[in-house]
């Protein structure tokens, strides 16, 4: 999806471990959500102009416990402010406002299995969108961004 659309993953990393313990595949499927969302829901690059996906990994705290922060932002549909602070879009079955433009479709569970999974090992989803653009566009910045604890017993 992401070469048909013309997109490009840039990772950054910062200094540090980047391990975590989770229950097996757990983390991968998460990870997978996400960025499998990043890509549907971005618009598409011009040809010499390449759409980015953006993921970044730093160490953090989660209140005392040591985490691990990836943030994964992509430009494409806006997420209303009300669908993010409500976390709506984190109910099974929930497609966004704006998820059907452009012949888009899903049946609501990744974002939902990600805050599950997420939530079960103690960790966090938070969603933050900002205008990019007139509004009439209807484009947005979305960083999505899951801090996990490095360790799940800790």
């Amino acid at each position: 999806m992401a070469q048909k659309k013309n997109l490009e993953f840039k990772i950054n990393y910062n200094s540090g471990y980047r391990e975590v313990e989770a229950v097996p595949d757990q983390i991968g499927i998460v990870l997978r959500c996400l960025l499998e969302n990043a890509a549907k829901y971005s618009f598409n690059g011009k040809p010499n102009d390449k759409r980015k996906i953006s993921v970044r990994f730093n160490n953090v705290y989660l209140g005392e416990k040591r985490a691990l922060e990836i943030s994964i932002q992509n430009y494409g549909c806006p997420i209303s402010l009300e669908e993010a602070s409500s976390r709506r879009i984190f109910q099974l079955g929930y497609r966004g406002e704006y998820s059907g433009e452009g012949g888009r479709q899903g049946t609501g569970t990744g974002l939902y299995l990600v805050d599950r999974i997420t939530t079960a090992h103690k960790g966090r989803i938070d969603v933050h969108s900002k205008p990019d653009g007139p509004a009439e566009n209807n484009q947005a910045v979305n960083t999505f961004v899951l801090t996990w604890p490095r360790y799940f017993q800790e």
